[in-house]
């Protein structure tokens, strides 16, 4: 088998350890592997694009291993409304989403778990724009502005460090 490929699929999920759910619709997919053999310690060429709840693009490129499981992959996310974040913001903080869009292009890895490498990083930039939000409790606008830029972030996690080289603020 030389390669699969997965076009205009369709995928809707919730994340059921929140409540009220975090819904997901992922339509279309589209899925492309490359080399594919019964060598799972192979690294496969992978390209993945999708559209989430309706707006958001998705594309990632690059590389997976089955097995351990591993990934180096260059990824895109455009135009995701931040209201999509409420059931996770509400646990930690009383406020309430009412708009934004989220833009993430850069490149994550993925690591087998102790190894000599992080299991995960993320180089990249991070945008925010028209970020509105209010506080529940008061009835009042808590944060707003017109853009977040974070620039050349990077993040790893096991072990754990976040460093931001510039972080531009518009219109707080």
């Amino acid at each position: 088998m030389d390669g699969v490929e997965l076009t205009n699929a369709a995928v809707a999920f919730e994340d059921r350890t929140l409540t009220p759910a975090g819904k997901f619709d992922l339509a279309p997919v589209n899925l492309r592997v490359a080399d594919v053999s019964l060598d799972l310690s192979r690294p496969l060429p992978v390209q993945l694009d999708a559209v989430i709840n309706g707006h958001a693009r998705f594309d990632a490129s690059g590389t997976l291993t089955p097995e351990p499981l591993a990934a180096d992959l260059d990824v895109k996310l455009a135009k995701a409304r931040m209201q999509i974040l409420q059931p996770y913001v509400l646990p930690v903080a009383d406020l309430t989403i009412n708009g934004g869009e989220l833009g993430v292009a850069g490149k994550v890895r993925l690591a087998p778990p102790g190894g000599q490498r992080p299991e995960l990083t993320f180089d990249g930039d991070v945008t925010i724009d028209g970020f509105r939000s209010v506080d529940n409790s008061l009835k009042e606008d808590l944060v707003n502005f017109e853009r977040l830029h974070l620039q050349a972030l990077s993040y790893t996690m096991a072990p754990d460090a976040l460093s931001i080289d510039r972080v531009q603020l518009r219109q707080p």
